[in-house]
């Protein structure tokens, strides 16, 4: 990526872009820049960072690693009551990507259900799944 050397010279931002921008391409090396973010006194911050590794630590072809994603969710779900609206709704609706590959999706249709109560009425991402059971608004 042509933009990366300027980007992990950035701020925690610009990390957190560079590191969600890795794994959507199968770059492993995006944990790492999220990780230290997942565990900043920012709350917003942390819970996108969170929301990221969750899902992405989800993710077959990056390792799946399933204890380690229940424990990013479980710490974003302690963040919630932190933050707006609208960043909760877009974290409860990438970490309902646990417990849908845990093989429960119930549960992951309650955390897309909860998305959609705390996202503010009019949000661009505030529309029901089009395949219920699916973890994506």
């Amino acid at each position: 990526m042509a933009w990366e050397g300027l980007l992990r010279r950035g701020g925690p931002r610009a990390r957190l872009r560079l590191g969600e921008a890795l794994l959507q391409v199968g770059r492993r090396e995006g944990f790492a820049l999220l990780e230290p973010l997942a565990q900043g006194e920012d709350p917003a911050l942390a819970l996108q960072a969170l929301g990221h590794l969750a899902y992405y630590k989800a993710e077959p072809l990056l390792g799946k690693a399933l204890p380690e994603v229940r424990a990013h969710l479980e710490r974003g779900l302690a963040l919630l009551d932190r933050v707006g609206g609208e960043l909760a709704g877009r974290f409860l609706n990438d970490a309902a990507r646990v417990p849908y590959e845990e093989g429960r999706p119930e549960e992951a249709e309650a955390l897309l259900e909860e998305a959609l109560r705390r996202l503010p009425r009019g949000a661009p991402t505030a529309s029901p799944p089009h395949q219920p059971g699916l973890p994506a608004l």
